[in-house]
């Protein structure tokens, strides 16, 4: 189950939860950290990045963190969700993940988004995407400009 957390929650689990586990799914870490967190809390405390607890029907103990985006793109207009984080602690449930994703459709159909993607070199996060349809046919490519 996705429970989207407000600005206070937040705030008040920030340190103690959300940090740690956005920095532990990042794709790439920024060569300025700490700038880029404090970038990502104040996206999420003004609701242009959302926050995510997974948990259990029976028990509000969170079991992972997901953070999502809309996005726009400039060229089509079309808006998209972006799964930007998601990090499993250690007893998140195989049936956990299609539950969600059907909750993060309704989210993301509700603020007018046509489709959901997320990049990740996690294998189980790839199956369990392509359980729910994704396609996963396509590669980002990433190059570092150093």
């Amino acid at each position: 189950m996705l429970i989207r957390l407000s600005g206070d929650q937040i705030a008040r689990y920030w340190k103690s939860m959300i940090k740690d586990a956005i920095i532990e799914s990042l794709p790439m870490v920024p060569a300025e950290l700490d700038k880029a967190m404090n970038t990502i809390m104040a996206q999420m405390l003004q609701d242009k990045l959302q926050c995510w607890a997974v948990t259990t029907k029976d028990s509000n103990e969170p079991l992972g963190i997901c953070t999502t985006q809309a996005t726009i793109d400039s060229n089509t207009g079309e808006r998209s969700m972006l799964i930007y984080t998601t990090t499993a602690f250690d007893s998140f449930p195989d049936d956990l993940w299609v539950e969600n994703y059907l909750q993060l459709a309704e989210f993301a159909k509700g603020v007018g988004c046509v489709r959901i993607y997320c990049y990740s070199d996690n294998p189980r996060v790839i199956e369990k995407a392509k359980e729910c349809g994704a396609d996963s046919a396509q590669v980002l490519l990433s190059f570092p400009l150093l």
